[in-house]
């Protein structure tokens, strides 16, 4: 899940996996495409899974390696 601050031009993207609580913050003055870019540079992953985007943080990524 994203979370945007239109008042900061901040976004919170937070870890979809069951049981995760990892989140993680971008200051890009409201730039969504910026933000996505960041967050895959640091290991995030997103894709489409039955209409409805899920988030992975890093750390759940390396799990299911």
């Amino acid at each position: 899940m994203i979370e945007s601050d239109r008042d900061f031009g901040t976004f919170e993207m937070f870890c979809d996996k069951a049981g995760c609580e990892a989140s993680e913050t971008f200051d890009t003055d409201g730039d969504f495409y910026r933000m996505i870019e960041e967050a895959k540079e640091l290991g995030w992953r997103m894709f489409k899974q039955d209409d409805e985007w899920t988030h992975v943080c890093p750390n759940c990524v390396e799990e299911r390696r």
